[in-house]
């Protein structure tokens, strides 16, 4: 389970792990209010390497949440 930056640092592991090709490794994830983003390739990463669920928990309207992630995306280099 990640909140907030914590999202951002497992979706990284989690693509690492793909890229280590260890798949079926990761029961579930799930992101609560996550501060990052996760693209289509990114996704059939992540999803190859979790074999149950991915569950992502955000509100396109938390103004907190924006403000957060635009920072992170200004601070953390990608």
């Amino acid at each position: 389970i990640g909140f907030s930056l914590g999202c951002h640092v497992i979706k990284n592991c989690l693509i690492e792990l793909w890229r280590l090709d260890c798949r079926d490794k990761i029961s579930n994830v799930v992101f609560l209010g996550g501060a990052t983003t996760i693209n289509t390739d990114e996704n059939s990463a992540i999803r190859t390497v979790v074999c149950d669920e991915v569950i992502n928990c955000y509100s396109t309207n938390d103004l907190i949440l924006k403000h957060v992630f635009q920072t992170a995306m200004d601070t953390i280099p990608m």
